[in-house]
């Protein structure tokens, strides 16, 4: 179970790297795994795990090419941005996740030689179908997933779907729109002007 475990996270890594290297943005399905993903990231391109459950010796910075003794090693570049699909996790995760972001931004600064690295802003999506029906079994749940969607900042917050076929996708957002409007106590234009925004940035 360790195994395929490592398997699926050295997978997750080069997809993550590659989306750097390509200059794209990412969407990571990381539903029940957000402490692991922050920890990811950081093993990525700062090269440290901190935070619960951070083993004594971390991984190093994962490296694109073979580095020949006496030459430094260069960080792979971070995706433009990474989009967390159906974010369920705490308001602590959101707070870890933006920390890791201005991790990755310092050290793709210090490591990028024109000195203009790409941005590497990590948005949380939010979904009718997983942040609201399946996430809303308890009256602490509840308030727990409203915390954490309190926590965002609007800047990094996204609506989704999350609808496996087109013709369910519109009620997706519009239960995505109404809720996130309900949590913020703002109007629903509102919310609608804030995520369109932050998908052309």
């Amino acid at each position: 179970r360790e195994s395929v475990r490592e398997l699926q996270t050295a997978a997750c890594a080069w997809q993550i790297v590659l989306a750097g290297v390509a200059g794209r943005g990412i969407s990571l399905h990381c539903v029940g795994m957000e402490g692991a993903t922050v920890q990811l990231l950081r093993r990525l391109y700062v090269g440290v795990e901190e935070g619960r459950g951070a083993k004594a010796s971390a991984m190093p910075p994962l490296r694109l090419s073979r580095v020949e003794e006496g030459e430094e090693a260069t960080l792979p570049p971070p995706p433009a941005a990474i989009s967390l699909h159906s974010f369920t996790g705490t308001a602590a995760h959101v707070r870890e996740f933006l920390g890791v972001e201005r991790a990755v931004r310092e050290a793709a600064a210090s490591s990028s030689d024109d000195g203009d690295p790409p941005a590497c802003c990590i948005y949380f999506g939010i979904s009718h179908l997983i942040n609201v029906l399946y996430a809303s079994d308890s009256a602490k749940a509840r308030r727990k997933a409203a915390e954490a969607v309190r926590s965002i900042p609007p800047d990094r917050l996204l609506l989704e779907s999350d609808a496996s076929n087109a013709s369910d996708g519109l009620a997706g957002i519009v239960g995505a729109c109404e809720y996130l409007a309900d949590v913020l106590e703002i109007d629903e234009e509102e919310v609608v002007d804030r995520t369109s925004a932050n998908t052309q940035e």
